[in-house]
């Protein structure tokens, strides 16, 4: 299946920073075992995870197997609305400067080239993962931020007793 994985940092002012992201074509074992190593790496607040109805059944498979293997907050996440309107938030968040990209990542120029051109362009997957992050980050508060640090350090004390 083709995969798209965005990994961002929020700062206290809500600024996204894009600090990795892979586009590629893997099988899903593959996946599962991307999921798995980014998760020990990054160790991330928040996994999402998209899904429709067409791979609804994959997706949740794929994310038991991922929790079989590793304490995680797994998000499934079904979009509302078609990809260009969803677009339209990330878009208006580069617009006013709240979001940051490495430009010496080995990603960042298909990345940036691929917001860029969008709608006109080839691929639009990369563009997708990024609208489901920035509306899952412009849906979270402070205190959601808090809670779900909290809630990833006591899963950390429980696993560690």
């Amino acid at each position: 299946c083709f995969t798209v994985c965005v990994s961002v940092a929020i700062d206290k002012q809500f600024n996204m920073y894009i600090i990795h992201v892979i586009r590629k074509r893997y099988a899903i074992d593959v996946v599962e075992e991307l999921m798995v190593n980014s998760i020990k790496t990054m160790k991330p607040l928040i996994t999402a995870i998209e899904y429709d109805k067409f791979h609804q059944s994959v997706v949740r498979r794929l994310s038991i197997r991922v929790l079989n293997r590793i304490m995680c907050n797994i998000q499934l996440v079904r979009p509302d609305s078609d990809k260009y309107a969803r677009a339209r938030l990330p878009a208006a968040r580069a617009a006013a400067g709240k979001v940051f990209v490495n430009k010496d990542a080995d990603w960042h120029r298909t990345f940036v080239s691929e917001c860029l051109g969008f709608p006109n362009t080839k691929f639009k997957d990369q563009v997708d993962a990024f609208s489901l992050v920035t509306h899952m980050v412009e849906g979270m508060d402070q205190a959601q931020m808090v809670a779900a640090q909290q809630a990833k350090q006591a899963m950390i004390e429980h696993a560690l007793r």
